[in-house]
């Protein structure tokens, strides 16, 4: 028997759809029947819009989506270092409650600060409700010392 020559287009299309079904094969999930879910309750701030993910071994659940990363002036001028005599202005202060307030009604858990000047003006705003959210911190010239809380 004589075999006919194979076109690109042929080849293509056939490649292609035994790639996209060993990628959807290795993307199936395994043993998914006997994970438990999350228990809403266990999770801090929870929203059932929001998805969260297990923090490695720790057991804690963070949402996907974080607070922090934006710390700039209003002005989109330089970044906050530190207030002056480490005091956090009221438009500030102000700004930071709203945005807490608006992250932890949409499921948001988990705030990342990398300044004093962020700690200072999250720590003001998180002030009694501090136990919604989780934190977490990387070391900088004033010694914040590398957690998640």
């Amino acid at each position: 028997m004589k075999e006919e020559p194979i076109s690109r287009r042929t080849f293509i299309r056939s490649s292609s759809l035994a790639a996209a079904g060993a990628v959807t094969g290795g993307l199936a999930p395994r043993g998914a029947a006997q994970e438990k879910a999350p228990d809403p309750p266990k999770i801090l701030s929870y929203h059932p819009k929001m998805h969260y993910r297990r923090l490695g071994k720790s057991g804690l659940l963070l949402s996907e989506v974080s607070l922090g990363g934006h710390w700039k002036t209003r002005e989109a001028g330089p970044y906050w270092d530190t207030f002056v005599k480490d005091e956090v202005p009221a438009d500030v202060a102000a700004n930071r409650a709203d945005v807490v307030g608006a992250a932890l009604d949409c499921g948001i858990n988990y705030l990342d600060v990398t300044t004093a000047a962020e700690c200072l003006s999250y720590g003001a705003a998180l002030q009694g409700r501090r136990e919604k959210m989780f934190l977490g911190a990387i070391p900088s010239a004033r010694g914040i010392p590398p957690a998640v809380t």
